[in-house]
């Protein structure tokens, strides 16, 4: 194609997808034989990919014989548009790219960790290689990198989840042994911290992962992971309000939830915001309840 009779065609093609005719898919997979051009190409294949993903064929994207091979089409519906069968399926496709198979697990165990599927989590973290790195946690940022077409990918840090060690001085064990307290204790206080303190340390607060694409966008049609997102800042909550938590899990609660807001003044930890007035209150909570406590004597402001 030209260019002036391809753009002819892509309109058609908006137009047929704009009043729901039936073969507009069809369409797309007809244009894509005559698109010859790399970015012609791309444009096709992300008009299919979009098709796809609005009549819940995600996994078609990824069958065998899938015409949809734009690595960053795959990547973005991999992050948001997959559920755990596709997730875990790909993880385990030994034909799939080795970048490709490190993202769908990381994803997954990503989602599972941070949507409550803990046993989940336990079954498929035996997917990470021994010698997975460990690195920071996995960007795409794609206004910088155009997703790794002109500059180096970033690693899929699969190590985050079987070698990172979030000891700190409230000493949560590692991340293995807190999950599996929770999958048969789920609202284990101590717990729910320490998941808490591992999602913070290893730098998973405000994640891109959890800010779906809009709705016109690739990845922007609906999450393909079941059930609502852990939030530290309300397992904080819970357990403040909460009149049979210890006092060590108490006074650390009052201690994290203020410093959610620290040192900006903007929450990073999730959940439903409160305002200065109830921060000020577990500031003044801790420091006048409990004077003594590690965590009180830490603590020098509210914000």
């Amino acid at each position: 194609y030209g260019y002036l009779d391809f753009s002819r065609q892509v309109l058609r093609g908006r137009a047929l997808e704009a009043v729901g005719d039936r073969n507009a898919r069809g369409f797309w997979q007809q244009l894509l034989t005559g698109a010859e051009s790399g970015y012609q190409r791309g444009l096709v294949e992300f008009a299919l990919a979009r098709n796809l993903e609005r009549s819940d064929l995600v996994a078609d994207v990824f069958a065998a014989d899938s015409v949809i091979q734009t690595p960053v089409l795959r990547e973005i519906l991999l992050q948001y548009s997959a559920g755990p069968a596709l997730l875990r399926r790909q993880a385990k496709d030994a034909a799939a790219v080795k970048r490709e198979r490190d993202l769908a697990l990381y994803v997954l165990l990503y989602r599972e960790l941070t949507h409550r599927d803990y046993s989940a989590f336990l079954d498929d973290v035996k997917l990470v290689p021994a010698d997975a790195k460990l690195a920071e946690p996995f960007y795409n940022l794609s206004t910088e990198n155009n997703y790794g077409y002109e500059v180096e990918p970033r690693p899929v840090s699969l190590g985050l989840f079987t070698k990172f060690d979030e000891t700190t001085a409230f000493g949560c064990p590692r991340l293995k042994q807190t999950v599996q307290t929770l999958a048969s204790s789920p609202n284990d206080p101590r717990a729910q911290l320490c998941l808490g303190d591992y999602l913070r340390i290893s730098g998973f607060d405000d994640y891109w992962l959890d800010e779906q694409p809009d709705a016109d966008s690739s990845g922007g049609q609906k999450l393909g992971f079941p059930g609502s997102k852990f939030s530290r800042f309300e397992a904080y909550k819970r357990i403040i309000a909460d009149p049979s938590s210890s006092r060590e899990n108490r006074t650390y609660a009052l201690y994290r939830a203020v410093w959610c807001y620290g040192p900006a003044g903007k929450n990073s930890c999730g959940g439903e915001e409160v305002g200065q007035g109830q921060r000020a209150a577990w500031f003044r909570e801790l420091k006048t309840r409990y004077p003594s406590s590690q965590w009180a004597q830490k603590l020098k402001f509210y914000w």
